[in-house]
């Protein structure tokens, strides 16, 4: 046994230093088979996973081998690496004084510091992205023609820090509104963040005179391979329309499984329509599967308010996609829903877009 796993071993340290990443990884896990606790393998398949850009899954894998070998330096190392390619600079840094305080000469940990150092210098200027919509809504049990919405958006920022401008231009009804939005979303630090969005129709006809948005989420726990990381979250929303108010107080939360490849995100729903003083409660559950490092597969079901018009009414809803990443620069994503309105319609949206990164 000892032979094969050497053998295996090396495989895939052989495959991880030619690029082969994919193979690496598969080495790694059936080294694991071989010896479970074993830290040279744990760190080397969470490096694997961390430039694989499976980050969750690879802080799940290192967080196990410093529970088999708290003194290992070089797993805190990797640690705070992957934690620097997040954007978790905050935490990253206090991993790597963690391992200053224990071996102040660390070169490796000294020299991570100076390019998480240069890196926080240029993290804001990091991410900017163009994301462009189109949904084609077709009516059933009702004759109605079909609505035509088209969105554009582009935000700029870092990981910790982004902004956006949002414009959605809708047709129903054989009118036409446009609803535009910024907003603002900041992560404090590893464990929290929030957002707010503002946004107004001029002059509207279905769509809310005004909207206010904002939420937050807070990381419970990081979790371990298969009950990973738990995430509780809060949304409130308050509209206005010709008719009156819509409130909307939405608590929910989010758990990570099977080494963070799959997700599940529930969401207690709780609609207010100000005018008559009336709560409609509602639920929705959503899950979502990285099948693909390229590949993200998701779909859900809810039964909650949809407002239109104004108008408040209980709505069962079903619906399922896909995102594709073609390239590192580029994204597509397609998604179909069912919505069934009480004692009124059923409506077939087909959703398409894509989404520029530069």
């Amino acid at each position: 046994m000892a032979s094969n796993f050497a053998d295996v071993f090396e495989g895939a340290k052989k495959a991880r230093a030619e690029g082969r990443f994919g193979e690496a990884e598969q080495r790694y896990r059936e080294a694991l088979t071989i010896s479970p606790d074993n830290a040279d393998v744990l760190l080397h398949l969470g490096i694997v996973l961390g430039i694989l850009e499976r980050h969750e899954e690879a802080l799940a894998v290192l967080s196990r081998g410093i529970a088999n070998a708290p003194d290992y330096i070089d797993l805190h190392i990797a640690v705070a690496r992957i934690k620097g390619w997040m954007g978790r600079l905050d935490e990253a840094e206090a991993d790597i004084n963690y391992i200053l305080s224990i071996d102040p000469g660390n070169t490796a940990a000294l020299e991570l510091r100076r390019q998480q150092a240069a890196y926080r210098d240029q993290d804001e200027d990091r991410i900017w992205r163009l994301d462009i919509g189109y949904d084609q809504s077709r009516f059933n049990r009702v004759s109605r023609k079909d609505w035509h919405e088209a969105n554009i958006q582009i935000t700029v920022g870092s990981k910790q820090t982004q902004g956006h401008l949002r414009a959605e231009r809708s047709r129903r009804f054989g009118e036409t509104d446009t609803y535009v939005r910024t907003g603002a979303a900041h992560r404090l630090n590893g464990d929290l963040g929030g957002y707010i969005n503002l946004g107004a129709t001029p002059a509207a006809s279905f769509l809310p005179r005004w909207k206010v948005e904002t939420g937050a989420d807070y990381r419970l726990r990081d979790g371990g391979d298969f009950l990973g990381p738990t995430i509780i979250k809060l949304d409130l929303a308050q509209k206005n329309y010709a008719s009156g108010d819509i409130r909307n107080i939405d608590p929910g939360l989010q758990q990570y499984l099977f080494n963070g490849r799959t997700w599940l995100t529930g969401r207690w729903i709780n609609t207010y329509d100000l005018t008559p003083s009336k709560r409609l409660p509602g639920w929705s559950l959503r899950a979502d599967w990285q099948a693909l490092d390229s590949l993200r597969l998701f779909g859900g079901i809810a039964s909650a308010a949809e407002t239109e018009s104004g108008a408040s009414v209980t709505t069962l809803s079903r619906y399922a996609g896909a995102i594709l990443d073609v390239t590192s620069g580029l994204g597509l994503n397609f998604a179909f829903t069912r919505d069934n309105r009480k004692a009124a319609y059923i409506r077939d949206v087909f959703s398409g877009g894509l989404s520029l990164r530069f």
